[in-house]
């Protein structure tokens, strides 16, 4: 109302009432159209607070018991294997692990062994140096022999809802679980 009252107190005294009436809605109404958000845009909502109750964390020989609990006798349950293993082996996320190349994975940093990911979160890259308690590389290996891959993607094309979906098949963890195991893992031996 007071800036209706101050529109309207800026409208000659000479126009009729209609026409006062009309300028005043149409001064409102490209108001209304100016301070208005798109609403498109995406908001961003505070993600709720997660407990470790929420997650599957997984010990290095738990991680090892799922990979040896996959029956290895075709393409398919090779790659699985190699899946977990490369997400638990570098602490990837699912769109890292599906970009990963057998490239990525001879780099080195300061002469250490590890994996380069060249477009991480927020479009980074960084380098996840190897680590003996989370080196589950053989299964990789496997996986690359068992497929003849020697170079480009490791994980031959997979997307990552396709997996997710094949992680789906053998545990109730996610492939991001593996992740925060590894994190978890290598931070409780003090790395």
């Amino acid at each position: 109302n007071d800036v209706r009252d101050m529109i309207q107190a800026q409208i000659p005294n000479s126009l009729d009432a209609a026409n006062a009436y009309a300028i005043t809605e149409e001064t409102l109404t490209r108001i209304a159209n100016n301070s208005q958000y798109d609403k498109r845009v995406a908001i961003k909502l505070p993600q709720r607070a997660r407990v470790d109750s929420q997650f599957h964390w997984m010990t290095p020989d738990e991680i090892q018991a799922l990979i040896e609990s996959i029956p290895r006798h075709n393409r398919l349950t090779y790659r699985d294997a190699a899946i977990i293993a490369l997400c638990y082996t570098y602490g990837l996320r699912e769109a890292e692990a599906c970009m990963a190349t057998v490239e990525h994975t001879k780099e080195t940093q300061d002469n250490k062994p590890g994996l380069f990911v060249p477009l991480g979160k927020g479009m980074k890259e960084r380098f996840v140096q190897l680590d003996e308690l989370t080196d589950y590389r053989v299964y990789v290996y496997d996986w690359l022999r068992f497929a003849d891959i020697e170079s480009e993607l490791i994980l031959d094309g997979l997307k990552p809802r396709q997996l997710q979906n094949r992680v789906k098949l053998y545990t109730e963890a996610t492939p991001h679980d593996f992740r925060r195991s590894y994190a978890k893992n290598l931070h409780n031996a003090g790395r």
